[in-house]
């Protein structure tokens, strides 16, 4: 149930999934050894902004600032598109990277399981929402969580290094995540928090390896096309600066839950 807001306040939204505490226990080490890797090769003269592992969703929609006023259309229009329990069973995939137009400019790892019906999820929230009168996304979903994005001062060559390195890296075993709620979420922006952006210029494919769709098969022979690294599609999670790895936590004290659905 959402509260009476003043008309003139604006929130910072976004529809996603929530991780169990075991995904972020196990991204929180993959990050580690990402981070050890990195140090070793590269020293203190390449420092990725980390995410907390509290911070990382699976985003189905960046809504970004939005009228108070619109909150009753926003959850009316989530609650049509997510009726009942998703039901989805999700696992973890593999480490990979988005490129912008010449090199990679974030670290993430996918997502396998159920995810053409996580697909078609995200794109029953793209109707309800499109028709509520929010505009509809120009580049396909592709599901993923972000764990890292690499400063814009470094060159395309280092980049292409850190990706490939980072890349190569296994992700931990998890337990399957059996997804049951979608959440209408507030980010609350504070010190170190680069929050995503509207796609406004186009994107180059996802690498993961060679000939691999994020989300749709970490093993498939496909290449998807291509994301903005600053999209909706990419979570807006908290950037950490430094090359420390938070722990794992429960809950971020920056991130509100709106809503669920179903309810």
């Amino acid at each position: 149930m959402t509260t009476a807001r003043p008309p003139e306040e604006t929130l910072r939204l976004f529809v996603a999934l929530e991780l169990p505490d075991t995904w972020k226990q196990a991204l929180a080490t993959l990050q580690d050894e990402m981070r050890h890797a990195v140090q070793q090769r590269f020293g203190n003269a390449v420092r990725p902004r980390w995410i907390r592992p509290d911070a990382i969703h699976l985003t189905l929609k960046f809504l970004g600032e939005t009228p108070a006023n619109r909150l009753e259309a926003l959850t009316s229009a989530l609650a049509a598109a997510v009726p009942d329990d998703p039901g989805l069973s999700l696992s973890l995939g593999r480490a990979g990277s988005f490129e912008n137009r010449r090199a990679p400019r974030v670290i993430l790892a996918t997502v396998a399981g159920d995810t053409r019906p996580l697909l078609a999820l995200a794109e029953r929230i793209e109707t309800w929402l499109a028709a509520a009168g929010w505009p509809r996304e120009k580049r396909p979903f592709q599901p993923h969580l972000t764990l890292a994005r690499l400063p814009d001062g470094m060159d395309d060559a280092t980049r292409r290094a850190v990706a490939a390195l980072t890349s190569s890296i296994q992700a931990p075993q998890t337990p399957p995540w059996r997804v049951d709620r979608v959440y209408l979420i507030r980010s609350h922006l504070g010190p170190g928090n680069v929050p995503a952006q509207p796609r406004n210029r186009p994107g180059r494919p996802f690498s993961g390896g060679p000939g691999v769709s994020p989300g749709l098969d970490t093993t498939g022979p496909g290449v998807s096309p291509g994301l903005d690294t600053t999209g909706p599609g990419v979570s807006p999670g908290l950037d950490i600066p430094g090359p420390g790895v938070s722990p794992g936590l429960p809950v971020s004290p920056r991130y509100e839950r709106l809503a669920a659905f179903p309810a």
